[in-house]
């Protein structure tokens, strides 16, 4: 069966992708102002028999995981939705077509079974662009392989309900020990949930002066995948997206004046 030559027209695939920014935009301002406004406060105290200062939270405030989450999956979903249009195009544009989609497989045998099913309008060059870009190519490698498997596992995961983001994260913290100067210490940032009483740092000091010294500590929190989604501890959300949307833009560069 021949194909007639395709040269895709990207100008929709950008209104998605240009809308998956807007949504991630959205986040960030909304996390950001969270954290800024200092929603917690912090309590240190010693704890002589493990010879370090203890770093708790106190009352943080009410995290609008919710609203966070719905905005991730829009912004998950723009996404996904460009890989689509992309294969849609690459099998001939046609409104009838309602079988053709973007294939995310793990293996060949089932990238073979979906092509079977939902990719037998594409031409064989489209076919092989295509299986390139799949997880068995190469995911830790190939930086763009990995933004596709993610983007596919997190469109998935939302589809039947909400995405589970944690804002048990820290991703930095400000450390301040007085009024003994010169004093060594030794800061460890803990992994804890954002709530009443959570232990997130121990700071270790010299025991000879653990009566003596103040502790300030200043975290700074952001908020991360849940491990439950298969991405690997500490995938912070924000900057994991903004990658994802700098890979799908690679993608449509080198693509934009490709015949298939």
């Amino acid at each position: 069966m021949s194909h007639p030559p395709i040269r895709l027209d990207m100008a929709d695939v950008i209104a998605k992708w240009d809308r998956a920014q807007e949504h991630l935009k959205t986040l960030n301002n909304a996390v950001r102002s969270f954290f800024d406004d200092d929603p917690y406060t912090i309590a240190t105290e010693p704890d002589h028999e493990q010879r370090c200062h203890v770093v708790r939270l106190v009352n943080p405030g009410s995290v609008p995981m919710r609203a966070w989450s719905v905005l991730i999956g829009d912004c998950v979903h723009n996404l996904r939705c460009t890989l689509d249009y992309i294969a849609w195009q690459l099998a001939g544009s046609d409104l009838n077509d309602r079988a053709t989609q973007f294939p995310v497989c793990d293996t060949p045998h089932r990238f073979n079974s979906f092509a079977g099913r939902r990719l037998t309008r594409l031409s064989s060059s489209a076919m092989t662009f295509l299986e390139c870009l799949q997880p068995y190519q190469g995911r830790n490698e190939n930086r763009l392989i990995w933004a596709i498997d993610t983007i596919e596992k997190l469109d998935i995961a939302d589809k039947h309900k909400l995405l589970t983001v944690v804002a048990s994260s820290q991703v930095a913290a400000g450390f301040f020990v007085h009024p003994v100067p010169g004093i060594e210490f030794t800061p460890y940032m803990m992994r804890a949930m954002f709530e009443h009483g959570a232990v997130i740092a121990t700071v270790h000091t010299n025991p000879l002066f653990m009566g003596d010294v103040q502790v300030d500590y200043h975290p700074v929190f952001d908020i991360a995948f849940s491990e439950a989604l298969g991405l690997g501890p500490r995938q912070f959300v924000i900057p994991r997206l903004k990658e994802a949307i700098g890979c799908f833009d690679q993608l449509f560069e080198s693509i934009r004046d490709v015949v298939f």
